[in-house]
């Protein structure tokens, strides 16, 4: 990309202010514009000028029978951790968040596995909690009455001027059904321009599974979910065309327990995060649709630069309870890695009865750690009951970054 150029500076200045979704189609305008749109430098200018800076997380638990789901948040700029716990309060009733976009929060509501989920209308508010305000979208109607379809993965975004709710307003969602006996993926599409969901021709042949509301990405007018295997399923919105792209890394039947991964997005691109085997790893997909390795760094490296990042202690703890997943990439977005960190549990006859868990994060930009809050500080661990504990070290403690914009 060349700069300088008075022509040149003038489109520069005018394509870094376009959101995401619709800068991926001037892609298509010439090989000039396709070059200068995937040129790092243009991305780290169209990311600045556009984008959303993140100011917190949220926590949640993904219980057992969806009978208690609190979310919390925790800002990122207060000196002092402070925790709220009933942000989502203005919602009419409990909700699981999915994803964040622009200043946007995607839930759903919560539906109890316990009886039978089909008997559930199932609702998604798209919601400011920064201004309290939300949107109720019903889902499809007449998907969960049959048994061929199985719900999966929700997606969302939005556009960056979208946050104040008004009727200007303009967001996306798509959800995923499976046709078990196809092995085979749906894709329902509802836009807050048109008001009405539509099922797209567009099927994905793939035999991996997306997890039960896998948390999605949504990078340069793509959503991407993980699955259970060594694969993320896209879907283009723009073209309607979905995709399986292989992981940069194969953890294998090996590897799978003790290799923790995420996805987030930085950049515009999709990231891919990997702990394991004592390093951080992290690729980006680039506009070719391959993996480049952006950043690697030892944990014992972390540690001895940042001597809150107990590493050694907890690792010496971990292998003597035989944890493997003591350790896991927790969220990823513009360049700032969320990690859980559990230092230390105990149990008595099967019952876990204390946890000691940190949340820390990781800046690339300037190699900044801190700690963030712990779970006590969090208030997860009295709020539910035994059977649902051990999900907090087994995988359902969910963490989404998000962008107060009020």
């Amino acid at each position: 990309m060349e700069f300088g150029t008075p022509s040149n500076d003038i489109l520069i200045e005018i394509l870094s202010r376009v959101p995401d979704k619709p800068l991926a189609r001037f892609k298509c305008v010439s090989k000039g514009w396709n070059n200068m749109i995937c040129d790092p430098v243009f991305q780290k200018l169209q990311r600045q000028n556009s984008k959303a800076v993140i100011s917190g997380f949220f926590f949640q638990l993904q219980d057992q029978y969806e009978l208690s789901c609190q979310a919390k948040y925790v800002s990122i700029k207060d000196v002092q951790v402070f925790v709220q716990h009933t942000i989502l309060n203005f919602l009419p009733e409990n909700v699981y968040v999915i994803a964040s976009n622009n200043g946007l929060l995607c839930c759903r509501n919560c539906w109890s596995s316990f009886h039978n989920p089909r008997k559930y209308q199932k609702v998604v508010y798209v919601c400011n909690p920064a201004i309290k305000k939300y949107v109720k979208v019903e889902g499809p109607k007449g998907l969960w009455t049959n048994s061929v379809d199985v719900i999966r993965g929700l997606g969302f975004f939005s556009d960056p001027f979208s946050y104040s709710m008004d009727d200007s307003s303009n967001f996306t969602l798509v959800w995923i059904s499976e046709k078990v006996k196809f092995k085979s993926y749906s894709f329902h599409i509802y836009s807050s321009e048109i008001g009405e969901w539509r099922m797209s021709d567009e099927v994905c042949d793939c035999q991996s599974l997306i997890y039960n509301d896998s948390r999605s990405i949504f990078a340069s007018g793509v959503l991407y979910w993980l699955t259970n295997h060594d694969e993320i399923v896209g879907f283009d919105v723009e073209k309607e065309k979905s995709m399986c792209i292989g992981l940069p890394v194969s953890t294998g039947q090996r590897f799978r327990d003790s290799c923790q991964k995420c996805i987030g997005e930085s950049e515009g691109h999709l990231q891919c995060v990997f702990i394991c085997d004592g390093d951080i790893k992290i690729w980006s997909l680039n506009c070719e649709l391959k993996w480049v390795n952006k950043f690697s760094m030892s944990l014992a490296s972390m540690g001895k630069e940042h001597p809150i990042f107990l590493y050694i202690d907890a690792k010496r703890k971990a292998y003597r309870k035989d944890l493997q997943s003591w350790i896991v990439p927790s969220a990823f977005n513009d360049e700032i890695l969320l990690q859980k960190f559990i230092c230390s549990f105990s149990n008595e006859n099967g019952i876990l009865s204390d946890v000691s868990m940190k949340f820390y994060m990781y800046n690339l930009f300037n190699r900044t750690l801190k700690e963030i809050c712990t779970l006590d500080e969090l208030g997860l661990f009295s709020d539910i009951g035994y059977h649902d504990k051990w999900g907090l070290i087994h995988g359902r403690l969910r963490s989404i970054s998000h962008s107060m914009r009020a």
